[in-house]
């Protein structure tokens, strides 16, 4: 998995393969989880990876307008929680990442 060369950490069987659990509609058990902190475990993992790679990660950010010229999104207006400011990101790429 590319999450666990990335450093998550899930939850193992006895004889150490990721334990695995069905979930929701699931036919069978596929999901991978790390006790109830999954999804803490997946930002901090994808945070990280980010940072290592030079990407901005601006935690605790509220898009509240995607920015476009012609057909093509160019950045973002967003709300920043933590200051109580408002920024406008200018950018090639806008990915969002909003949870699960």
């Amino acid at each position: 998995l590319e999450l666990e060369r990335w450093g998550a950490l899930f939850d193992r069987t006895k004889d150490g393969r990721i334990l695995q659990r069905d979930f929701g509609g699931h036919r069978y058990a596929r999901l991978a989880h790390v006790g109830d902190r999954t999804g803490l475990e997946m930002i901090r993992t994808l945070q990280d990876h980010a940072v290592h790679q030079g990407i901005d990660v601006h935690m605790e950010t509220t898009v509240l307008r995607l920015l476009k010229d012609g057909d093509r999104v160019c950045g973002a207006f967003a709300y920043r929680r933590d200051r109580g400011d408002f920024v406008v990101f200018r950018a090639k790429a806008v990915v969002l990442a909003t949870g699960g």
